[in-house]
């Protein structure tokens, strides 16, 4: 299993990524996804969604944000396989896999 990435050159070198280290940045990069998921037609414009997507709130994720400067710009979450739902990785790579 690969534990190391490389991260991305990007063309503004003021571009930071880092994991999110408070409540009020992860409910920024909340309202981040949320916000792109309505703009592209894959939630409907209720914020309630913040607070009932599952995924958005467990607490096997990890938020990682984009800064450019102070402005968020990016996000992106990982969410660790769950003894809750220890079939969840499995099935992600069978969906994964169907797409190729």
């Amino acid at each position: 299993m690969q534990t190391h990435f490389s991260t991305p050159i990007f063309h503004n070198s003021d571009v930071v990524v880092r994991v999110a280290t408070s409540a009020d940045e992860v409910q920024h990069a909340n309202k981040l996804v949320f916000q792109n998921y309505v703009q592209d037609g894959f939630w409907e414009n209720d914020e309630r969604q913040l607070h009932t997507n599952k995924f958005l709130s467990t607490p096997e994720r990890e938020v990682f944000i984009a800064l450019e400067g102070e402005h968020l710009v990016g996000t992106i979450s990982i969410i660790k396989d769950s003894s809750a739902e220890p079939g969840r990785a499995k099935r992600w790579r069978e969906a994964r896999d169907s797409w190729v």
